[in-house]
């Protein structure tokens, strides 16, 4: 885990349950993101349970970017309020139903295709 600036955490595999006892009390932190899905699921059962149980206002993004995101790990946060997803692609998008306390979802995905084909084509937007 490290941090980006006064805000803003990134979790990876080698995040700590120590870290995010403290990523937990300390309150200038709004924003949580991970820029892989494929994070160790312990991992996020530790988020869930240490930091989203008492901070619920947490803002948590998933910055997946060109690859295709695999959202299954979305059920081990149960306690998720507030959801950002940018990605080109995901999976198991069902799983964002069956997070009963999500108050906030916001899903860039078409946004990242349109610019791909801009790139690619450029075409005039």
């Amino acid at each position: 885990m490290h941090l980006i600036n006064d805000e803003n955490y990134c979790i990876e595999n080698t995040t700590t349950k120590e870290e995010l006892l403290s990523l937990a009390s300390n309150l200038k932190i709004t924003h949580i993101e991970i820029k892989s899905d494929k994070i160790n699921s312990s991992i996020f059962e530790l988020l869930n349970d240490q930091v989203l149980v008492r901070r619920p206002e947490i803002h948590f993004w998933i910055l997946a970017g060109t690859r295709q995101c695999d959202l299954s790990f979305l059920s081990k946060l149960s306690d998720l309020k507030n959801l950002h997803i940018r990605c080109v692609e995901v999976k198991n998008q069902e799983t964002i139903s069956n997070l009963s306390k999500l108050k906030f979802l916001e899903v860039d995905i078409l946004v990242w295709i349109v610019l791909i084909f801009y790139h690619i084509y450029q075409i005039k937007l």
